[in-house]
């Protein structure tokens, strides 16, 4: 499977964890699964983190950030 994250796209943390192992999209990616929880907290650019869930839209800001889409 071929998967190009570029700054601007649109996925699910669902998605990114079919894609890629747990302890990249912790370091590489800032995007946490919160255990028992079906919980996604991923990092935004003022330094916070904000919980979603796996099928939320989330748009990829660079450098390991994200936003929630609209």
């Amino acid at each position: 499977m071929i998967f190009d994250l570029k700054i601007g796209c649109v996925v699910t943390p669902r998605q990114l964890s079919n894609v890629f192992q747990y302890s990249f999209m912790r370091w590489k990616l800032g995007i946490d699964y919160i255990p028992n929880s079906h919980l996604y907290e991923i990092d935004t650019q003022n330094s916070r983190k904000i919980q979603v869930t796996g099928d939320q839209k989330i748009v990829y800001l660079g450098l390991g950030t994200w936003k929630v889409k609209d």
